[in-house]
């Protein structure tokens, strides 16, 4: 799985440094839509990579009188 990750940050990441918005990975062919979500592809990689996952966060809130 590793080495897909690194395969794929690879393709984004020679996309984006040319301007390019259709990478070639394995079998599929993906045009993504601008250079923003491209890059958000990748983040979302690096995250995955470094085993980090996206987390919310629930607000609390107190009236003080208790």
């Amino acid at each position: 799985m590793a080495e897909d990750i690194d395969a794929e940050l690879a393709q984004l990441r020679k996309a984006y440094a040319t301007g390019a918005l259709k990478v070639r990975f394995r079998d599929r062919e993906v045009t993504y839509a601008n250079a923003e979500d491209l890059e958000r592809r990748i983040r979302f990689l690096e995250r995955r990579k470094a085993g980090k996952r996206k987390t919310g966060a629930f607000a609390s809130f107190s009236r003080g009188d208790r």
